[in-house]
C-alpha cells in the first residue's frame, strides 16, 4: 500500500501542468453545477409562497434594439388594453423589471 501511495504522489508531482489543468477543470465543473443548481431551485420555487402561484404569469416584450432582448416592462396603455380584452386575465400589476438578453 505504501508503494502505491508513493507511486501516486510521484506521478502527481511529476507532471504539475497536468495536475493544474485537472484541478482547474474540476473547479470549473463544480462551479457550473452549483450555479445551475441555484438557478433550477429559483425557477422551481419562484412565487410558490402565494396560494395562487399557478395563475401568476409575466408578459415580456421584445426590445426594438434586437430580437434577442426581452423586456418585462411594457407600456401602460398596452398592459391595460391586454387586461381589458383578455378574459383569462383576472387582475394585473405593473412592475419595473430588468432587461434580459438571450444568448
Amino acid at each position: 500500500m505504501k508503494t502505491l501511495f508513493k507511486l501516486f504522489l510521484k506521478s502527481i508531482f511529476f507532471s504539475r501542468s497536468v495536475m493544474i489543468m485537472n484541478l482547474l477543470g474540476i473547479s470549473i465543473a463544480f462551479s457550473i453545477v452549483v450555479v445551475v443548481a441555484f438557478q433550477l431551485k429559483y425557477e422551481l420555487t419562484f412565487d410558490k409562497s402565494y396560494d395562487t402561484h399557478d395563475r401568476i404569469s409575466q408578459i415580456d416584450g421584445i426590445s426594438p434594439l434586437g430580437t434577442d432582448i426581452y423586456m418585462p416592462n411594457l407600456p401602460r396603455p398596452l398592459i391595460e388594453y391586454l387586461a381589458e380584452r383578455t378574459s383569462s386575465i383576472e387582475s394585473f400589476g405593473i412592475v419595473m423589471g430588468r432587461v434580459t438578453r438571450l444568448r
